[in-house]
């Protein structure tokens, strides 16, 4: 995570939102912190109780209203550090690692249980427009993943998974991405490390940016960028216009991105 993180300061993000943080945290006499400090941001973590697995961390240029770990009504999913939500007082990000069920199914209930209570969220959610930005693991339609047919009713592509990421998008979210390519193909943010998946870009769709409709119309930019290394995700960057007060007063446009994501701001 850290090197990713790195590579997408170029854009001088206004976030960054990141997934698998906890390995970068202080256990014991370990220092805390996520990758090196970065001038300019604030960083707020979610940990694991687990010492180096799950986790997230978001970093912000502008301070928050509130900070909130304890979004949903989940014992394990809440211990294991999966989400964060951050608002201002005109928008509100949520930042979320969405477990992944396992290869044999083992884990997949659990995983249905907190897409559930996450459409639940969403739907009586009454506060600020809302950008979820995560690692969702699932891909969302045959067009999100190389090889559909060989992966039906597997994790990450069942029924049940695609039907409750279809139903939070049907409460009033924009698949970030999708508004700005909906017909491209082969747009992957995810691939196995065996067999060169990557090199020969065998993958799957599984990190999105879904932005409240509210804002679709803002979206300037939505693109993977594919060539920034350090992980078997790449960074999903989406660009925002969006009004968000400076602390000297100034307004910026936001150019907000995701998942082991990123984000710009310019002076509007």
């Amino acid at each position: 995570m850290a090197s990713a993180v790195t590579q997408v300061l170029v854009w001088h993000p206004c976030r960054i939102c990141a997934r698998m943080s906890s390995p970068f945290r202080k256990h014991g006499s370990v220092r805390q912190c996520g990758p090196p400090e970065i001038s300019g941001y604030r960083a707020y973590f979610n940990n694991s109780a687990r010492p180096g697995l799950w986790g997230v961390a978001t970093y912000v240029r502008h301070e928050p209203t509130t900070v909130n770990n304890a979004v949903l009504d989940h014992p394990r999913f809440t211990s294991e550090g999966r989400a964060q939500l951050l608002t201002w007082p005109s928008l509100a990000v949520l930042n979320v690692y969405m477990p992944h069920g396992g290869r044999d199914g083992h884990d997949l209930v659990y995983k249905l249980e907190v897409l559930t209570l996450l459409a639940e969220f969403l739907f009586a959610w009454d506060g600020q427009p809302i950008i979820l930005v995560g690692d969702l693991n699932i891909a969302r339609t045959s067009q999100d993943l190389a090889r559909p047919l060989q992966n039906q009713a597997r994790t990450m592509f069942t029924e049940a998974e695609r039907g409750l990421l279809e139903s939070i998008l049907d409460i009033g979210l924009v698949d970030a991405v999708r508004h700005q390519s909906p017909s491209a193909s082969a747009l992957y943010t995810w691939w196995p490390y065996a067999y060169s998946a990557r090199k020969r870009n065998v993958g799957w769709r599984i990190d999105y940016v879904l932005v409240h409709s509210s804002l679709a119309e803002g979206i300037r930019y939505a693109e993977h960028l594919t060539d920034v290394d350090g992980s078997d995700h790449c960074p999903v960057r989406v660009v925002l216009d969006h009004p968000l007060p400076r602390e000297n007063g100034d307004r910026v446009g936001v150019r907000w991105a995701g998942s082991r994501n990123q984000a710009s701001d310019y002076t509007a």
